[in-house]
């Protein structure tokens, strides 16, 4: 990061010390494109270890504590299924980082947004890291009382009225975080009349994560439930802002105020300025290609 920094400080004299011509003439390299990344090798040997404990804000890996050979995983075809994760592909540095991230899950308490004026429920929703917005639900009808198999739902972002169901599953880790079981003991859905999450009365909580080799269910055999470890994720790729690194130097602890509240005059990108003429006037000819969601603006940026 601070070569980066000081990169981007040294390119308006290199713009003064270099002639213009040999300046665009020659090739310059950024960070690759997302996807690409995604795709490149992982070659870290990585050995499971659970988290210290199971807390707000961790982030892990769920992990088969029986065998350690599986691990709950987003589909790489389908970003809203899960599925089940090869954990040899991590622990042999043979895997990509996609198949690293997208095993990788945020767990937060029921009120982490409203800390500063509730207390921690020590229940907790499920976040794919890779959309932190989405979350674990059930693939079930608001009001259906039971599931047997999950989603990823868009839980938060601006576009998750889209969805024909809005809803997340609230989650109790019973156990240690070298054997945990997962019990969805709750769910809540969205009411758009007024605009607020409400708890789904009719749910069960007698629904347990379950994955075999190869799919990942609900169950509602308590006997049936996967004991799962609660894999360090940091140990695997470092996500997280550790006290006295780089982004929080003065090692400031993270506060509990109040999430701030959702802006309400949010547009659609396409209805915004960044996709109008206007805008585009302002922007030098060279770049104006890379605007725009289209295929060519894509192959441009």
């Amino acid at each position: 990061m601070r070569e980066l920094v000081r990169l981007f400080f040294l390119l308006p004299a290199l713009a003064i010390l270099v002639p213009t011509a040999d300046l665009f003439g020659s090739d310059v390299y950024g960070p690759r494109p997302f996807y690409q990344i995604l795709e490149s090798d992982l070659t870290e040997i990585w050995s499971p270890a659970p988290v210290s404990a199971i807390q707000n804000r961790e982030h892990v890996l769920l992990v088969d504590a029986e065998t350690m050979s599986y691990c709950l995983t987003v589909d790489p075809s389908d970003p809203s299924s899960l599925g089940v994760g090869d954990v040899s592909v991590l622990t042999g540095g043979t895997g990509t980082y996609g198949n690293a991230v997208r095993s990788m899950f945020q767990v937060l308490d029921l009120n982490t947004a409203v800390l500063a004026t509730e207390s921690l429920t020590g229940t907790y929703t499920i976040h794919p890291w890779l959309t932190s917005y989405h979350a674990i639900d059930a693939d079930a009808d608001i009001a259906s009382g039971s599931a047997s198999s999950v989603v990823i739902r868009d839980k938060n972002s601006f576009y998750m009225a889209e969805q024909g169901t809005i809803a997340f599953l609230v989650f109790t880790l019973t156990g240690t975080a070298s054997s945990t079981t997962v019990q969805a003991t709750s769910r809540y859905f969205y009411n758009s009349g007024s605009s607020d999450y409400e708890q789904d009365q009719s749910w069960s909580s007698d629904h347990w994560l379950k994955m075999d080799a190869n799919s990942v269910s609900l169950t509602s055999n308590a006997s049936e439930a996967t004991a799962f470890m609660l894999a360090d994720a940091n140990d695997l790729i470092d996500v997280s802002v550790p006290a006295e690194s780089d982004f929080n130097p003065k090692g400031t602890e993270w506060q509990t105020n109040s999430f701030a509240a959702y802006p309400e005059t949010v547009w659609d990108y396409d209805d915004s300025e960044l996709n109008s003429d206007l805008f585009l006037q302002r922007v030098d000819d060279y770049y104006e290609t890379q605007f725009g969601d289209s295929d060519e603006a894509s192959a441009a940026a």
